[in-house]
């Protein structure tokens, strides 16, 4: 979508250039353009070409995408609706004129209904009554016989007193069926859900979805019977392995399989990653049990986090070092709800690990190719995404053995811990006897 192609003739859609994915739907319409233009007759073709020198066609791509809500056939088509002028302050022709124009050159059009009085609105009064009407029965309309819904012309009436006048359209606006806005509201749920990777739980994407619908003053049986089918679509998504772009542009085909599916899995809870930062030689196994069995958590004991005492000696231990390198990892271990803990010594490591690059830095690296640029500017958007979910919902971090003005000094872990998520754990132990001998 708003993606443009520029081709003089059917050959030109086969260019190198416009072989990339994102050019997929343009050189549908492209091709589909030059098989219409084809099949008219070359006078006809002539007198079209020289007025859209003037004039931008609108139309609509239906049938054999998956990316629409509604099932227009397997057979790709163009339909026509509208003409807007290069020149003038009118939006566009008004319906009558774009449909008359389309259809005297050949070209499929879609249906229009004229609402309100044949003369047109006395009052403001009037037309919101006009109006209220069409959208109260444009929410009601089912999908199946209203589609997606309809779009609105709001067109001057010329009178007969004053044949100067011309129709002319001054705005135009949509009027959507209930139905439609839950379905594509349950797409863009079905896709969110499809792109966490089996970390965003099916729960809380049936409770942001009620919560949307009933904010829409949506009927509520209908918005459950739809609540209903998300479900049993997330849970195929998840089943299945089903790619988040399969879920865009075959919407249709996925709903459809998944109506008869029966599991029940899903993602299970992500699980909390314990992150102490102490001095080296300074937590032992004993230390490092007790400080987990802490900060488990509901539902989860020390004994869960902590690593295997018979790997850990004494004065040292087993837990593994939270970094850029192991943040992929850390993340789906967390993701696959395995709780871990990870020992620093160095607090700055733990900023640099989970704490996004300064614009300074960038500022600083070389230069190199837009293509490798672009490819390495998506990488470090997918970290930086992957150490704010890490910093700000799955990290509890521990600062142990430090004195006060250590901890001060650490002001980005600090502010890293002042999020929405667990953030900075501050332990305070009936451990007076020990902590002199403990502190750095």
């Amino acid at each position: 979508k708003n993606v443009s192609l520029l081709a003089a003739c059917p050959s030109e859609v086969a260019l190198p250039q416009w072989s990339d994915h994102r050019y997929r739907f343009a050189r549908r319409v492209a091709s589909l353009w030059f098989e219409q233009l084809e099949g008219l007759e070359d006078a006809i073709r002539q007198r079209l070409r020289e007025a859209l020198a003037a004039k931008t066609l609108v139309g609509e791509l239906i049938g054999g995408s998956g990316a629409h809500l509604v099932d227009y056939g397997s057979a790709r088509a163009l339909r026509w609706f509208a003409v807007v002028p290069h020149e003038g302050d009118e939006p566009c022709w008004t319906p009558s004129r774009s449909l008359g124009f389309l259809q005297e050159a050949g070209l499929p059009t879609v249906k229009c209904e004229e609402v309100g009085p044949a003369l047109g609105c006395s009052s403001a009064g009037e037309l919101l009554t006009v109006l209220g009407a069409a959208a109260r029965a444009a929410e009601a309309a089912p999908l199946a016989e209203a589609g997606e819904g309809f779009v609105v012309y709001f067109t001057s009436v010329s009178h007969q007193h004053d044949q100067a006048s011309t129709p002319t359209t001054l705005w135009l606006g949509k009027l959507k069926t209930t139905e439609y806005r839950l379905l594509r509201r349950l797409r863009e749920k079905s896709k969110t859900f499809a792109r966490g990777a089996g970390c965003i739980m099916v729960e809380d994407v049936l409770a942001e979805y009620r919560k949307e619908a009933g904010a829409s003053a949506v009927d509520a049986a209908l918005a459950e019977e739809h609540c209903v089918t998300l479900e049993r679509l997330c849970r195929y998504i998840f089943a299945e392995d089903v790619p988040p772009d399969v879920v865009d542009e075959q919407f249709l085909q996925v709903l459809e399989k998944s109506k008869h599916f029966t599991g029940s899995d899903g993602p299970r809870p992500v699980a909390p990653a314990l992150c102490v930062v102490a001095p080296p030689l300074l937590v032992d196994e004993k230390l490092l049990l007790h400080l987990q069995s802490l900060v488990g958590g509901p539902g989860v004991s020390g004994a869960d986090v902590a690593a295997d005492a018979d790997s850990v000696k004494r004065g040292t231990s087993a837990a593994e070092t939270l970094s850029r390198e192991g943040l992929a990892t850390a993340w789906h271990r967390s993701s696959a709800s395995e709780p871990a803990v990870y020992l620093n010594h160095v607090p700055w490591d733990v900023e640099r690990t989970l704490l996004p690059a300064t614009v300074a830095d960038a500022a600083a690296a070389p230069a190199r190719k837009r293509r490798r640029a672009a490819v390495e500017e998506r990488h470090k958007l997918a970290a930086m995404q992957l150490a704010e979910d890490m910093r700000r919902r799955r990290c509890l971090f521990v600062l142990w053995g430090w004195s006060e003005e250590a901890c001060k000094q650490s002001s980005s872990l600090l502010a890293a811990g002042s999020g929405s998520g667990p953030g900075l754990t501050h332990l305070e132990t009936d451990m007076k006897a020990d902590r002199g001998k403990r502190k750095p």
